[in-house]
């Protein structure tokens, strides 16, 4: 085990990790060229390791095998938002909220797209409020909504936000 002051040795773990994961999936994914879950992991994996295209592409395959997922809508939204292919990623965020309208991690990805393309904060704020009522314990929708608060000028509120997202994920 790595000290736990080294900082990269974890980090090495991680990647190793993820990297025998993608050929895991991959393997799986070669003997059952439907297996929408294989897919859906495979896109994960791919984007701890930060090769965002190829995370997008197999999260893609996972959204056509299986298109009435809400997990697997918002992550592809999430990847593409993450590789600015904003307009791309209205639609699986569309179609997550559609099959799951109670999904806060699927309203912060929206409240995330509206802030970042379509610059409408005020919306951004009602939706990212949206993903705190319903997800209270995520650090992600407070950050998003202290990010959405900043931007409307409402400066407390947005510390407070900030606030309450590093207490619910210190590191």
């Amino acid at each position: 085990n790595a000290p736990a002051d080294s900082g990269k040795e974890p980090r090495s773990n991680s990647v190793k990790a993820f990297r025998k994961a993608v050929e895991a999936y991959k393997k799986v994914i070669d003997a059952n060229p439907d297996d929408h879950t294989a897919f859906y992991n495979l896109g994960r994996a791919y984007n701890k390791l930060n090769q965002d295209e190829d995370a997008a592409k197999a999260l893609k395959q996972a959204v056509k095998l299986n298109p009435e997922d809400t997990e697997y809508q918002t992550e592809l939204g999430a990847i593409l938002i993450k590789l600015a292919q904003y307009r791309e990623a209205i639609p699986p965020l569309k179609k997550a909220l559609e099959l799951d309208p109670d999904d806060s991690y699927a309203h912060t990805i929206n409240c995330r797209i509206m802030s970042a393309y379509d610059w409408d904060f005020d919306e951004a704020v009602t939706e990212c409020q949206r993903a705190v009522g319903l997800g209270p314990n995520d650090d992600g929708a407070h950050r998003e909504l202290g990010f959405a608060l900043g931007a409307v000028g409402r400066g407390d509120e947005a510390i407070s936000e900030m606030q309450a997202a590093v207490a619910l994920s210190p590191t």
